[in-house]
């Protein structure tokens, strides 16, 4: 039996390698001749605040470190309608609570909430 069809095999080193959020963002959103990201990339600035890569950036004083099926998986999660977190690329420093959904009462209550 090959060896590459073995599944009890552990994942390659390339699948293991991390990265950057933003060294990952190079990768799967390369800029084009004019240094511009494709229209896409909306998808890694919605995983970036979900996930709170920034916030964990601040904390540690250092960026995450993501697998590439890791930040891929962000990327899914912050195109779903949703937009439940990928458990796996989660900082540490973002503390999410349960929240009920609130309805305000009346528009003047809404309105007070929005400020």
């Amino acid at each position: 039996m090959k060896l590459e069809d073995d599944d009890t095999q552990p994942p390659s080193a390339a699948a293991q390698a991390t990265k950057t959020p933003a060294q990952w963002a190079d990768v799967v959103f390369p800029k084009d001749e004019r240094g511009a990201r494709p229209f896409q990339f909306w998808q890694h600035a919605t995983a970036e605040q979900l996930h709170g890569w920034k916030l964990h950036e601040h904390h540690a004083g250092k960026p995450m470190a993501l697998t590439e099926a890791q930040y891929r998986g962000a990327l899914e999660a912050a195109a779903a309608s949703k937009l439940e977190p990928h458990a796996e690329a989660l900082s540490e420093h973002l503390k999410r609570e349960p929240r009920e959904p609130v309805e305000a009462d009346t528009e003047e209550d809404a309105d007070k909430e929005l400020g």
